[in-house]
This record gives C-alpha cells, structure tokens and sequence, in this order.
C-alpha cells in the first residue's frame, strides 16, 4: 500500500471525516479517492449524508457514482437511496441503489421496494 493510502487510513483511524470528504471530493487518484468515498460509509453524520448525495448529482463516472451508492447504503439512511433510484435513468445505477436499499432493514426501503414490484 502507498504512502498516501496509509495516509487516508490514518485520517479514517483518528475520525478526520471532514479531511476524507475534502479527498472524496477533490482527489485526482481515482482509487484513493474511492477509497475515501468507501470509507465514509461508516460515518454517520448528516454531513457526510449530504456530502455524498451532492457527490453523487456532481459525478459523472458510473464507478464512482456506484461507489457512493454503496456509501449511502451504509449510511443506513434510506430516503436519499430512494430519491436516486426514483430519479435514476442508468439501470445499472438504479439497480445499485435498489439493491443497497434490499439491505435495509427500514419501513420506508420495503415500502419503496413494494412500489416498484407493483409497477
């Protein structure tokens, strides 16, 4: 691993999740910048929800735009996964937002995935 991803991996140990969001956003390496967008997963402040949600609508590569689907799914918060996939018109991006709201175990994930069997 190099140096820089030691790095990141000492910003996720010491909990710098403003300096992982500023890497997310603006890092020109694509794999340390998944890297990031991968590790705020695990954090859960309303920050970083809306922090991935604007990634999200400012990236145009479907890797990456994957990346922060899955991010959002560990946020464990299911209404902006809802509103992608309500908006998405990439099927292998909607499927990725359906697929991490699957996981879920919320009210709202079942009601929206109920709404698309019925369709």
């Amino acid at each position: 691993m190099d140096l820089r991803a030691e790095i990141l991996n000492g910003m996720m140990a010491a909990n710098s999740t403003a300096k992982i969001l500023e890497i997310a956003r603006t890092e020109k390496d694509a794999k340390l910048r998944e890297r990031a967008i991968g590790m705020l997963a695990h954090s859960k402040s309303p920050e970083t929800l809306t922090a991935l949600v604007e990634m999200y609508s400012a990236t145009p590569e479907v890797e990456t735009k994957k990346r922060i689907l899955r991010a959002l799914g560990g946020q464990r918060s299911p209404q902006p996964l809802i509103d992608i996939a309500r908006k998405e018109t990439n099927v292998e991006l909607k499927r990725t937002a359906v697929e991490m709201l699957s996981m879920m175990k919320s009210k709202e994930a079942t009601d929206f995935l109920v709404e698309l069997l019925n369709k």
